[in-house]
């Protein structure tokens, strides 16, 4: 039986720039609670969508030996593990940040990571983007990892909260979603 080919995630990040981000600041100011993951904060900020997205990641991701098998666009930092510690100045970089794919310390750094994410990949290897293709702030820069790159099917069309929905329920039931190239999600609403 031939394994499966390694596959890894990134995620579209949550907004920082919201009065749940405002709260998790605080919080983090305060120090009263131990600093969230990455992960588990934009969860919290975002609730439904970005929740659905890190559960389905966690339950279908199959990184190579060593590579993180979750990572976020963030505004400012590149791509981030969601294992990555959250503190207020890493909140607030995000929170003063701009995902434009004009905006060059958006672009600089999210190219560099891509560029290095690519370079440690096989030839059968597949990242997988959750999160909008409506715009090209994240495609844009995502095309650098040619027909690696897939995109959810079922995205098209949807709108983020639906979207949240579909992935929590198919990692919980443990199907996995059918996955098309970039390129054909183009023109579609994704």
């Amino acid at each position: 039986m031939t394994a499966a080919p390694h596959q890894t995630f990134i995620l579209s990040p949550a907004n920082c720039g919201g009065p749940r981000a405002g709260r998790l600041l605080a919080r983090l100011r305060s120090g009263a609670d131990p600093a969230p993951t990455l992960g588990e904060g934009f969860s919290e900020i975002s609730a439904l969508y970005f929740r659905g997205k890190l559960r389905y990641a966690e339950r279908f991701a199959r990184p190579r030996p060593g590579q993180s098998p979750i990572a976020v666009i963030t505004p400012s930092h590149g791509l981030l593990s969601t294992d990555a510690a959250l503190d207020p100045d890493l909140l607030e970089a995000f929170a003063a940040g701009r995902i434009d794919e004009e905006h060059l310390p958006y672009r600089l750094t999210l190219d560099r990571d891509l560029t290095g994410l690519r370079e440690g990949m096989g030839p059968d290897d597949r990242v997988v983007f959750l999160g909008s293709l409506a715009t090209r702030k994240y495609a844009g820069p995502l095309e650098a990892l040619g027909m690696a790159l897939a995109v959810p099917r079922r995205f098209v069309g949807l709108g983020n909260m639906q979207r949240g929905s579909l992935l929590l329920e198919r990692a919980r039931t443990g199907r996995e979603l059918e996955y098309m190239p970039l390129e054909h999600a183009h023109g579609a609403r994704a």
